[in-house]
C-alpha cells in the first residue's frame, strides 16, 4: 500500500500545516474502490478542509502541473454591525506538491466541509515487472 502523495518536504516549516488557517485533515481509506478512466481502483487519501461559513462559489481547487491549489476569498460583510467576531472569514490559499501520477478524483463541499479526493495511478507500463524463470 502505497499512501505517500505528496513531495516529502526538507523540513515541517514547507509543509502547507505550518499556517494556520484553514485546519485540515489528510487521512487514507484503503478499502474504497472507484472507477478512474474506466479503470477500476482502489484506496484514496483525502483532503478535508474545515470551511465553516465558505459557500463553494467562494473555493476553487485548481490543479496546475504537480501542485494542487484550494483557495477561498470572501467579501466582507458591511451590512453587519459585529460585537464580536469568532469565525474567520478571510482569502487563503493552501499549495500542496504533489508526486508524479497523482490524480484528483473529486471535490465536493457538505456542511462547511471541503473534501478533495486523490488517487496514485501508475501507468501499466511503469508497474513492476515479474518475469518468469525458465
Amino acid at each position: 500500500m502505497n499512501t505517500r502523495l505528496f513531495s516529502a518536504p526538507t523540513n515541517w516549516a514547507q509543509w502547507p500545516s505550518a499556517q494556520s488557517f484553514p485546519k485540515y485533515d489528510v487521512w487514507y481509506d484503503d478499502a474504497v474502490e472507484f472507477t478512474f478512466n474506466g479503470q477500476s481502483e482502489k484506496g484514496l487519501t483525502y483532503l478535508d478542509f474545515a470551511l465553516a461559513g465558505y459557500n463553494k462559489e467562494d473555493i476553487t481547487v485548481t490543479r496546475n502541473g504537480n501542485f494542487l491549489v484550494v483557495e477561498g476569498k470572501q467579501e466582507e460583510d458591511t451590512e453587519k454591525e459585529y460585537l464580536y467576531r469568532g469565525i474567520a472569514k478571510r482569502d487563503f490559499r493552501v499549495t500542496f506538491q504533489l508526486l508524479r501520477h497523482v490524480e484528483v478524483v473529486d471535490v465536493t463541499m457538505d456542511n462547511g466541509m471541503l473534501r478533495v479526493s486523490l488517487c496514485r495511478i501508475v501507468p501499466d507500463a511503469e508497474k513492476p515487472k515479474v518475469f518468469e524463470i525458465k
